[in-house]
């Protein structure tokens, strides 16, 4: 479809492109807080093209729930340990310094990662869904290379949220298994559920994320969760000494 914008001021709305048949079109329909404010000269006219969307893959929609295992993790329930950043890229810190009536999203991934090029796209477009009723999304990059995450960055993520490039320490000192892993903390700091891997959908997301936004806004009744039961190890009996075990020859 062509749309033929007459002389003027006009304002086109949108981020994010949504993914292949989800909807809503975000890029399209929705209105963000940022906007490109464009001028028309006198007497001439903008060409907007408009290219019909493709059905949705099989994958987007994914599991109608998060699985049991993403609210099991160690993390659950527990205050998130600080990560070091060792840069922003495409754009400044956009940490709030309160996470009051909001949800953090912290997604750990890497350019090199084949399942997190099915995951992003779903990132990218909870931020645009629900960038506005509070949710602050960081990115998180373990890559080890910093020229390979800034090619992708500046190529892929146009208008998308800054990256937190952290580098891959925090994979060997949290108990993560791999990536990608999306982590959702609470406006009280505290991890609500961890995710690894793919499978959940991102309307899926949207529904649970919009739960937990409601609870830290007051509009509906919060649940409490308390941190997954530490399983102690059996203790080992203690060994005897050699001359114990001696002695006890010697009485046979």
């Amino acid at each position: 479809a062509l749309l033929r914008l007459p002389p003027g001021s006009w304002t086109i709305n949108g981020l994010h492109p949504s993914l292949s048949g989800a909807k809503p079109d975000l890029y399209y329909a929705a209105s963000l807080p940022a906007s490109v404010a464009t001028k028309c000269a006198a007497g001439k006219t903008v060409d907007v093209t408009l290219t019909t969307k493709s059905p949705a893959p099989s994958w987007v929609s994914g599991d109608t729930s998060l699985p049991a295992t993403a609210f099991q993790h160690a993390l659950v329930g527990r205050p998130l340990p600080k990560i070091l950043v060792k840069e922003w890229l495409g754009g400044t810190n956009p940490l709030p310094k309160t996470l009051k009536g909001k949800v953090m999203l912290v997604y750990l991934w890497a350019t090199w990662c084949g399942p997190c090029k099915r995951v992003s796209p779903m990132m990218a477009e909870l931020h645009a869904r629900l960038a506005r009723r509070g949710l602050v999304f960081v990115p998180t990059s373990v890559d080890r290379d910093r020229l390979a995450l800034q090619d992708y960055v500046e190529a892929e993520s146009s208008g998308a949220a800054p990256v937190a490039w952290v580098g891959p320490q925090p994979l060997a000192k949290l108990p993560i298994r791999g990536i990608p892993t999306v982590v959702a903390i609470d406006d009280e700091g505290i991890v609500r559920a961890v995710h690894t891997g793919t499978g959940v959908g991102v309307d899926t997301w949207t529904k649970w994320l919009g739960e937990r936004l409601d609870e830290a806004q007051g509009k509906r009744p919060r649940t409490r969760i308390a941190p997954p039961k530490v399983v102690a190890k059996p203790k080992a009996k203690p060994k005897k000494s050699r001359r114990k075990r001696a002695k006890k020859r010697k009485r046979r």
